[in-house]
């Protein structure tokens, strides 16, 4: 059963009403307070309502949402009922926006109406899985080597390494990356990832590419690419996420190639291209995510107001201008905000 947790708007009966799920805001943030800071700067009398799968979830406090609901925890969940529980907020006119990669699994595969609920259709979300090598054939960008740890054995697993050098990376197709510095690190780092996520079969050994990471963030509506934005990133954390980076346009050329590959996917909803860009200019795909990444408001500042288009091309409500383009820089920091006492 969902509970309230607060509400601080007093709700009209035609008042744009949007779920946004994936609030928490740790070291690994999801991008529902991005998303949401995007959205009150385009729809400020929206209601909008925070989602998460545990009452400790930082974002569920943000000042930018009207009201918290958390959900039974996601291991112990009923996947039926909460697809059911969507649906009906859906059924009521609401637009539910996800930023939990097992979620739009979920609600991709339970929900047929779309109409309000922008993800793309289950095959897509298939082919974004680790490694994105049809998503990469599609965009015309190469994978950097990988190795398909199911079938493996040590030969196998030995002549990669010796061929591509460390360090490498062990990775979940759906979850998960690290780093692996010699032979002797990677029988653990892999037994340890095996057991979390179930197998052997969900992981892949790839190659380190060396350069600047790079991150395009994208938004479509049916098939027709709505708005894109490229990120260099200028600072991480330990964990590779974006700390401060610079947003600019796209170029034209993988604008084109990214319009191609929504049309063929009929992709709905946010999207997020992980890159390397080599010394040589190459692009390098890493990972494609259904959803927006948790920096959408540092483009959103630069002009590139991604929810914002997608919200607009649902329903049809004109927003703040969210398309001003120019080259901005941004940097996170760390704030306080009031909190329940324990």
């Amino acid at each position: 059963m969902a509970s309230s947790i607060t509400s601080r708007r007093r709700r009209t009966a035609d008042r744009l009403r949007l779920y946004i799920s994936g609030v928490h805001g740790g070291a690994n943030p999801s991008p529902g307070v991005g998303i949401a800071r995007s959205l009150r700067t385009a729809f400020p009398d929206a209601h909008l309502v925070a989602v998460d799968y545990s009452p400790h979830s930082s974002g569920l406090l943000w000042p930018d949402f009207d009201e918290g609901l958390v959900r039974p925890p996601w291991q112990a969940i009923d996947l039926g009922a909460h697809a059911a529980f969507v649906a009906s907020r859906l059924s009521e006119g609401a637009i539910w926006i996800s930023g939990l990669d097992l979620e739009i699994r979920l609600l991709t595969r339970r929900l047929r109406s779309r109409t309000r609920l922008p993800l793309p259709p289950w095959t897509t979300i298939q082919m974004a899985a680790k490694p994105p090598f049809r998503l990469g054939r599609l965009l015309g960008i190469g994978l950097p080597p990988f190795l398909l740890l199911a079938t493996a054995s040590d030969v196998d697993l030995g002549r990669f390494c010796r061929l591509h050098g460390w360090p490498l990376w062990v990775k979940g197709t759906h979850y998960d990356a690290v780093p692996i510095w010699s032979w002797y690190e990677a029988g653990p780092v892999i037994a340890q990832l095996a057991e979390a996520w179930g197998g052997k079969d969900q992981l892949f050994l790839q190659a380190h590419v060396a350069g600047q990471d790079v991150t395009i963030a994208f938004a479509a509506w049916k098939g027709e690419l709505l708005g894109a934005a490229f990120l260099e990133k200028l600072d991480r954390t330990h964990q590779g996420k974006v700390w401060s980076g610079q947003v600019s346009r796209v170029s034209a050329e993988l604008e084109r190639r990214l319009r191609r590959l929504v049309r063929l996917t009929k992709w709905s909803g946010g999207g997020e291209l992980e890159c390397v860009r080599d010394q040589q200019g190459n692009l390098w795909l890493l990972e494609c995510n259904p959803r927006f990444p948790a920096w959408i408001y540092g483009a959103a500042q630069a002009g590139y107001n991604l929810p914002a288009l997608l919200v607009q091309a649902i329903t049809g409500r004109l927003s703040a201008k969210a398309t001003q383009h120019h080259r901005a820089s941004f940097t996170r920091v760390v704030v306080e905000v009031p909190a329940w006492a324990p």
